[in-house]
């Protein structure tokens, strides 16, 4: 299965396409959200799993309606592929999965990714392997495909 996940945000969203079978990113940017609907709308995926806001309570900025439009946005561009299957998934699930806490961080994130995807990485050393090259907001994307893919593990 090939899982196209977003972590969306207000302009710019990051993307990795992860290929369940090889266990390898075969796509992955931080791009404007318009080439994010461009992609999508190509359909050359199995799934499309975007990060969803939740409400917690607090007083949100104007970036969080912005990023709410751009996950809509990314959805309605699948509805023309009926095949897919779409999944929203939160972050707190996220963070639960991988470390267990809601409290985790984004570095908590990462350090786990490389510990299951490159286990003999030295500390502050730079993956060489499959997560060559991942940065920033990539690392939270890649979270949401591997997760998602546990999801469909279970099934």
């Amino acid at each position: 299965m090939r899982i196209f996940a977003v972590d969306p945000g207000p302009n710019m969203s990051a993307f990795v396409l992860w290929n369940t079978e090889e266990q390898r990113i075969e796509n992955k940017g931080l791009v404007k959200n318009e080439a994010v609907e461009v992609l999508i709308s190509q359909g050359d995926f199995d799934m499309l799993a975007i990060e969803m806001i939740a409400s917690y309570g607090m007083p949100v900025g104007q970036s969080v309606f912005w990023t709410c439009v751009a996950i809509g946005s990314f959805a309605k561009c699948l509805s023309i592929y009926p095949p897919h299957k779409l999944k929203f998934v939160y972050r707190k699930d996220v963070k639960l999965h991988f470390c267990g806490a809601v409290k985790a961080k984004d570095a908590h994130i990462s350090q786990v990714l490389k510990d299951l995807l490159e286990p003999g990485l030295k500390p502050r050393e730079k993956p060489k392997g499959v997560l060559k090259g991942v940065k920033k907001d990539e690392w939270q994307a890649l979270a949401i495909a591997i997760y998602t893919e546990s999801l469909e593990k279970k099934k």
